[in-house]
């Protein structure tokens, strides 16, 4: 379980880094929300940086337990923010999991109903957003596609990440995203390069 949840990391470590490159022709920027431990945390604030990023993704690790509900809070909150800063900023939001939600926003309240709650805010936001759902045992933990539908959201179910399938995600969701690569970078597609436990990506166009 432990090399799965790297090899996921690895993944949504290359998907960062792969959108940056592009940055500069799609005019993009790129956070990174990692829930593992006790809380959520903001790897990566919103950049186009490619060394800022690669800076912060060496230090981190995947492992741990499943906040899922805080990492959400917090891409959400980055989203509103931006939005509040440019509100004709055009937000896709990225969310990598195995379905696992067991630590709490608040001690003592159940998790999963906590992250149905947050899914039903991005919904109300018109959030465009994708859930990757990378679960060996579908089922194991909250039911995905069911927080899908409470998200809005696109769903795709692949059991070995790579970071092809983020990307491929990015791209669905985002027809503005895909529209512009296309007229950028004729003939050229996604590449499949590396291969992260629980996480959120989030991902702004301007």
């Amino acid at each position: 379980m432990r090399e799965g949840a790297e090899a996921r990391m690895r993944a949504c470590k290359g998907a960062v880094l792969a959108i940056l490159r592009k940055a500069y022709q799609s005019r993009s920027s790129v956070a990174l929300v990692a829930f593992g431990g006790e809380q959520a945390r903001v790897v990566l604030p919103p950049t186009r940086s490619i060394d800022l990023a690669r800076r912060r993704l060496e230090r981190l690790a995947a492992g741990g337990a499943t906040p899922f509900a805080d990492g959400l809070f917090r891409a959400l909150r980055l989203i509103e923010r931006a939005r509040l800063q440019d509100p004709g900023v055009r937000p896709v939001l990225a969310i990598v999991s195995d379905g696992e939600a067991n630590v709490p926003l608040q001690e003592g309240r159940p998790a999963v109903p906590e992250l149905l709650a947050l899914a039903t805010r991005v919904a109300a936001g018109r959030i465009a957003t994708a859930l990757i759902d990378v679960a060996e045992e579908p089922g194991r933990g909250i039911e995905m596609r069911h927080l899908a539908v409470a998200l809005g959201a696109s769903y795709v179910h692949v059991a070995n990440l790579r970071t092809r399938h983020v990307l491929e995600a990015v791209q669905r969701t985002s027809p503005h995203y895909t529209e512009r690569q296309k007229s950028t970078m004729p003939g050229q597609g996604t590449r499949p390069t590396g291969d992260c436990g629980p996480r959120a990506l989030t991902r702004r166009d301007f």
